[in-house]
């Protein structure tokens, strides 16, 4: 099917949507009728337990022990006002094309590889095709509406790196080396030795998304601090990436938010006592796990995000996944779909999941969809029991249909989550 008959379809939504959300007369159903307990067919599960006493000790040690290395601000870049529209459409623009070029460049690397020669070359042709699609799906939607671009002229953008002594490991080999913790600060120029709210932004696989940018202007004429966070895009789950190495990448992106919040309660102007995380798909699972193992983090609102991650891995039909998945299994000589999903349980043995009862329901706003296959919904399930929310109570809420479509839905009744990170911090302008 053509791109632009999708596109126009989208459009479509996006009018249907919007004038059915603000017109004051809305009447839809937001707790799912029949909702997914059971492992659906034709997936593999084991459900987690919560994690306590000396394992729980053990995994806290073990963050702690990133949390405490120390930074060192290596300088940062400033747009103000209209060089900020100006530079995300050339950016947004530039993103798209950097993301292209990159799957082209994977796309030829595991063509080359022994492991790629033995893939089917049709399934694994459609892999990059819906990899493609997906990009230019995120890349279409303009990053702001007009309310938004209204704003934009008191608005600061502020690029922050701090560096931190690491060690990298090449071909199983330690050697030291230097981190780099990156990420981008919005505020409003008028508000010079404030202390605001801070509102943390985890992107999406892709990268840093227009729907990520038009959330951070927006929540600057709340009267937030945002950062958004720089995960490194499709690199964070690239298919080159060992499955041994997936515990430690998971403990350093931790390790960056702590840092990011480090930077920002001390240098940023931030309330230490009012910081919130939001992020969808990827950027919902690692704001879940962030916010469940750092108690710095007050509230977390998410959507299409879920738990379990070695079941999404192991399920989830979303291209990345399933590219990580085929080649992965191949180039370690892992034989089974089965045999596969215990190496995701030992490799995510961070999970929020195990860590949600240590924080407080009431702190949780969390948007999920039936229906998604790149988040599996049952995933969506486990993650709103663990976190003991529910629709019926008002701390998480259900739409219908696939990933991107359930975004957008979302997009459109954002509303409710400003009302909710409002009602824990307060602030409007």
């Amino acid at each position: 099917m053509d791109f632009k008959i999708i596109f126009k379809g989208l459009v479509i939504l996006l009018v249907f949507f919007s004038g059915s959300v603000y017109s004051g007369n809305e009447k839809e159903k937001v707790c799912p009728k029949n909702p997914i307990d059971n492992c659906p067919k034709g997936f593999l599960c084991k459900n987690l337990k919560p994690i306590k006493g000396k394992e729980l000790k053990e995994k806290m040690k073990l963050l702690e022990k990133e949390y405490k290395k120390k930074w060192t601000f290596k300088g940062s870049k400033v747009s103000v006002g209209t060089k900020i529209w100006d530079g995300t459409k050339y950016a947004t623009k530039k993103a798209s094309k950097n993301i292209k070029a990159g799957v082209q460049r994977i796309q030829k690397q595991i063509g080359e590889s022994a492991a790629g020669k033995k893939f089917s070359k049709s399934k694994t042709y459609d892999l990059f095709k819906q990899l493609r699609n997906n990009v230019k799906s995120y890349y279409w939607v303009k990053p702001m509406d007009k309310d938004q671009q209204s704003n934009i002229m008191n608005t600061e953008k502020r690029t922050v790196i701090l560096e931190y002594k690491t060690v990298n490991i090449v071909d199983d080999k330690e050697t030291p080396g230097i981190g780099k913790t990156k990420f981008y600060v919005y505020q409003s120029t008028k508000w010079k030795g404030q202390k605001r709210p801070l509102l943390i932004i985890m992107p999406p696989v892709y990268g840093i998304s227009p729907f990520d940018i038009g959330m951070a202007v927006r929540y600057v004429k709340h009267g937030y601090r945002v950062a958004i966070l720089e995960l490194g895009g499709f690199k964070f789950i690239s298919p080159f990436q060992h499955t041994r190495h997936i515990k430690r990448v998971t403990v350093t992106t931790m390790g960056h938010v702590h840092r990011l919040i480090d930077y920002m309660t001390k240098e940023g102007d931030v309330d230490k006592k009012k910081i919130g995380i939001f992020g969808f798909s990827l950027g919902g699972l690692m704001a879940s796990l962030a916010f469940s193992v750092n108690k710095d983090i007050k509230a977390l609102s998410l959507a299409v995000g879920g738990g379990n991650f070695a079941e999404i891995l192991t399920n989830s039909k979303q291209a990345v996944a399933a590219l990580y998945r085929k080649y992965r299994m191949k180039e370690e000589n892992i034989k089974t779909k089965e045999d596969y999903f215990k190496v995701m349980q030992e490799a995510f043995s961070f999970d929020p999941i195990r860590f949600a009862h240590l924080r407080d329901p009431n702190d949780v706003y969390l948007v999920f969809t039936e229906g998604d296959s790149a988040v599996p919904s049952k995933n969506q399930r486990d993650l709103e029991r663990a976190f003991n929310a529910n629709c019926k109570r008002g701390n998480s809420r259900w739409e219908q249909g696939e990933h991107f479509f359930a975004i957008v839905k979302d997009l459109l009744k954002r509303d409710r989550i400003n009302n909710f990170f409002k009602s824990r911090f307060g602030v409007d302008k």
